[in-house]
């Protein structure tokens, strides 16, 4: 197996972490199928958007996983692995924690926005929802890992490298 191989195994199993992450977010969707709205009432769209994206991307994922690994690891490094290198290895487990923590950030996104959008759309109502600074502080942590996460994804190798320095 090639180290592509590997990360389209890695790609695989977060598209099982975005099925779940649909199937979590589905409650929105279900709730205003039902039409017994305990809350403030959020647009169809959002709803629907926040469903249907998380379940489009697990379908790509699965489907699609050799074309996501092959676009991450470069065709220098993508070599079959009778003797995996130490760089490779380490490139490959730094990219399974990017991608486990993207999943994560990506997670936290849906909820904040999900958030926000309640938050908007609860203003002249008797039980508005405000967002207070910490939670403002946290939407920007969420983004910050989120752009972390993916910068840790197209940098897995250089990152591989500097790691392997201390080695040396």
């Amino acid at each position: 197996m090639r180290p592509t191989h590997y990360l389209a195994v890695a790609v695989r199993l977060f598209s099982l972490f975005m099925v779940f992450l649909a199937v979590r977010q589905s409650s929105v969707f279900i709730e205003l199928m039902g039409g017994d709205t305990s809350g403030p009432v959020l647009s169809w769209f959002f709803a629907i958007t926040s469903t249907a994206l998380p379940a489009i991307a697990a379908v790509f994922l699965w489907f699609f996983p050799m074309m996501v690994a092959k676009s991450i690891i470069k065709p220098d490094i993508d070599q079959p692995l009778e003797q995996m290198g130490a760089q490779s290895v380490l490139t490959v487990l730094i990219l399974a924690i990017a991608l486990y923590n993207l999943h994560s950030s990506l997670m936290d996104t849906v909820y904040w926005v999900t958030l926000w959008q309640v938050s908007e759309r609860s203003h002249g109502l008797e039980a508005a929802i405000y967002l207070n600074p910490e939670s403002k502080a946290n939407m920007l942590t969420t983004g910050a890992e989120l752009l972390l996460s993916i910068l840790v994804i197209v940098k897995a190798r250089s990152l591989a490298v500097h790691v392997l320095r201390l080695a040396k």
